[in-house]
Order: C-alpha cells, then structure tokens, then sequence
C-alpha cells in the first residue's frame, strides 16, 4: 500500500511539473509573437544595415532583441521553461512529462493568442480544446499503462532500485 501512495504521489508531481511547463510555454508564446514585431526597424534602416557586413548586421538585430523588453522576458521565461522540461526528462516518467506538457502547452497558446488578438473562440474550438485535454486523460487515467511502457521499453526496469 505505501508502494502505491507514493507512486501515485511521485505521478502527481510529475503531472503539476509538466503542466506548469506547458502553462509557461503557452503563455510565454503568443507574447514572443508580438515582442519580436518590429524588431527588424524601418524600411530606411534596413536599406542601411543592407551595406553592412553581416556580423555586424547579426549584432544589431541580437542587440535590439536584447534591450526589446517585450520579446526579452517571455523569451526568458520560455527557457526557464525548456529547463525546467529537461530537469523533468531527467526526473520524471517520460512518458508522462512529453504528451502532458505539449498538450497544455498547445491549449494555452491556443488561448491566449484568441485572447490578445481579440478573436472570438467558437463552439468548435472549445470542443477541439476540451478533445485534446480528455484525450491526454484518458492515455493516462489507468496507471498499469505506466507499467506497461515501462517493461516494454525497459525490461529490466523491475530490477532497478532507486
């Protein structure tokens, strides 16, 4: 019994892991989309920038990146978010972290570019949302899936002690 409280705990931790990073990608997203507009300057400055060399070309544009806040801190937050995503790689079921995360990740950025573009969602759209989401519930309400993949994928992994 205390095996199986804690392997449902353990699940649990990953699945909050995983969903807090798909929230952060999907968030950070659409606000990397409309950061990086207009960071490439005018029609003038561009006809400038045509006779420069290239590095110089590519400092200018990493430069601008740099000090655009708009695009910095969601940029920023979406790699906190890839790290956090590799320390769950690390840590966590696999197979649980990769379909958990992308599907929350898809949903919120789904979300909330309708949301700062003003577009309306309608019926169909819901319904696509709430497809994904009950499809990833339903690939991992039974816990012997876990198992399965698991001895599948690795034979041995009844042997490994943690």
């Amino acid at each position: 019994y205390q095996r199986r409280v804690h392997g449902d705990y353990k699940q649990m931790q990953e699945i909050f892991l995983a969903s807090g990073i798909g929230l952060l990608w999907g968030v950070t997203n659409p606000f990397l989309e409309q950061g990086a507009k207009g960071i490439n300057g005018s029609e003038a400055e561009n006809q400038a920038q045509e006779k420069k060399c290239f590095a110089v070309r590519w400092i200018i544009f990493f430069w601008r990146l740099f000090w655009n806040w708009k695009f910095f801190v969601p940029f920023a937050l979406n790699q906190a978010g890839s790290l956090l995503f590799y320390y769950a790689l690390g840590n966590s079921n696999i197979t649980l972290v990769v379909p958990v995360s992308n599907c929350i990740s898809f949903t919120t950025t789904y979300i909330c570019e309708s949301l700062l573009k003003k577009t309306r969602m309608d019926c169909l759209d819901l319904l696509s949302i709430l497809a994904v989401v009950f499809g990833i519930f339903i690939a991992f309400y039974d816990g012997s899936a876990f198992q399965f993949q698991q001895e599948t994928i690795f034979p041995a992994y009844q042997q490994i002690t943690y």
